[in-house]
């Protein structure tokens, strides 16, 4: 079957965003990757039944909370996708026998983390 995925950089995940993306976005795409998700309440965030997979969320001294990525997906579509792999810089799931991976090179990321990361795309095609 054929997949509508969209991967876009909110630069802060505000209720605005939130509230769009819920009752209009996901019933157009099968599957949202959203970076830049800081300063949100992440507890809320993670109750949402949409949400299928995060980057690992980081404590910012005095400014809250920052994310790499998270993943949002139609409800109808859930019971086919299986995560294979979360880390710091990606998310990489399967469905329908395809894998997709998001990816997120954060400014501070050294040239060793780089290529590590990078070998492990060409194993995973």
């Amino acid at each position: 079957p054929r997949l509508n995925i969209l991967y876009v950089i909110t630069r802060g995940f505000s209720k605005y965003k939130q509230k769009y993306i819920f009752n209009c976005l996901l019933y157009i795409y099968d599957i949202i990757f959203i970076r830049e998700t800081w300063f949100i309440n992440y507890i809320e965030l993670f109750k949402n039944p949409h949400l299928l997979a995060s980057t690992p969320i980081k404590e910012k001294r005095g400014t809250g909370y920052n994310n790499g990525i998270m993943c949002f997906i139609n409800p109808l579509l859930k019971e086919n996708v299986s995560i294979l792999q979360v880390t710091e810089y990606y998310i990489i799931l399967k469905i329908f026998n395809k894998n997709i991976m998001a990816v997120y090179f954060p400014p501070s990321l050294s040239s060793m983390q780089f290529k590590k990361v990078f070998q492990l795309f060409i194993l995973l095609i």
